[in-house]
Order: structure tokens, then sequence, then C-alpha cells
């Protein structure tokens, strides 16, 4: 179901205190990015304190019969 799918991950996200956006696509798909900013280590003697990273996913919902991929049937 890809509504429990987005569900989750929002959980996830606000339980690692991530920022980022949920989105389905279709019945087949979820995606997720997220953005923050990242204290840098050792870039900061050359004066970069921060930089922005960003991160990106897809997950596909498919269906295999006796071991073949179809498409993922969408939910009644």
């Amino acid at each position: 179901d890809p509504a429990l799918g987005a569900a989750a991950a929002r959980a996830y996200l606000a339980a690692a205190d991530v920022v980022g956006t949920v989105q389905l696509r279709g019945s087949t798909a979820v995606i997720v990015h997220t953005t923050a900013t990242y204290d840098t280590k050792f870039l900061g003697i050359i004066g970069i304190d921060q930089v922005p990273v960003t991160g990106s996913a897809e997950s596909r919902i498919v269906r295999a019969v006796e071991g073949v991929k179809s498409a993922a049937r969408p939910a009644p």
C-alpha cells in the first residue's frame, strides 16, 4: 500500500529529525527528498563551516508471480 509506505517515510523523517518531503507517484512509487546543513570538520580551515546537502530516494512497489515481475495492482 503506497499510502502506508508514505506514512512510514514521514514517520522516519520526523523520528530522525530530518527535513524532507514525501510524495506518491501513482499507485506504485513513494519518493522522498531531504535537505540538511552539514557542519564541516576540516573545511573550516579555509572558511567553509557548513555545506548544504540533499538526498533523494524512490521506492517502487512491484508484484512478482512465480518470479516474473508485473505491475502492482492498485488498491481497491
